[in-house]
């Protein structure tokens, strides 16, 4: 079948045009596939709405495992707790013993006490150092003679020459150690507490100090 030059050229603009329309069409369906995308776009709301829920659910188990103590640390405070040591009170011969090595003075002990100190003051008031310091321990007068013991009184302790009135306060035991608080009444109260130790069953004036106040440490009622 024979063609004509302008059916040939209409054949060539008509190939043309279909080609054009099959390019047009895979350009279409490329064009399309946003809107296929934009059509899965309420799934995709879901799905990050269901991935936002499990990531909150997520940090509240990860807080509240937090919170909760594990096994280990509640063993280890129970075991802290257990091996915190009891105290039990002190039995009959612990207080037995506590009364022996400290404790406050009975009337022959008071008496006993108090003997060496008046002695001493007695003596004092007469001017007799000598007689005074025979009242002393033997490690006292071991380093300190009578020249030294007068200079100490008169020193440190003047009004003891004064014929001050004294009067016994509190006083302690110790073992083979006490303490007697002394007042006097001088122009200025004053208060010495006398500190002794007991030699061969005889109780000796180891040394004098100005209490601080009328009550001391070392000294308490008895």
């Amino acid at each position: 079948m024979g063609l004509s030059l302008g059916s040939s050229r209409n054949l060539v603009t008509t190939a043309t045009m279909i080609l054009r329309t099959e390019r047009n069409q895979r350009t279409a369906g490329v064009a399309t596939v946003p809107f296929e995308f934009d059509s899965l776009g309420p799934k995709r709301t879901q799905l990050h709405s269901l991935s936002m829920g499990f990531a909150v659910l997520t940090l509240l188990f990860s807080g509240l495992s937090g919170c909760a103590p594990s096994t280990e640390d509640q063993i280890s405070s129970r075991a802290t707790i257990e091996s915190t040591p009891t105290t039990t009170p002190p039995t009959t011969s612990d207080r037995s013993v506590a009364q022996e090595t400290a404790s406050t003075c009975g009337p022959w002990q008071r008496d006993a006490l108090q003997r060496p100190i008046s002695e001493q003051l007695l003596a004092l008031n007469r001017g007799d150092f000598a007689a005074a310091r025979d009242q002393a321990s033997p490690s006292f007068k071991a380093v300190v003679d009578t020249q030294g013991f007068e200079e100490m009184v008169r020193s440190g302790f003047p009004f003891l020459l004064d014929q001050s009135p004294a009067a016994f306060g509190r006083c302690r035991i110790t073992n083979d150690t006490a303490s007697v608080e002394v007042r006097f009444r001088a122009r200025s109260p004053i208060a010495l507490v006398y500190f002794l130790v007991r030699t061969q069953d005889e109780w000796w004036i180891e040394g004098a100090s100005p209490a601080a106040d009328s009550v001391t440490g070392r000294a308490e009622t008895s």
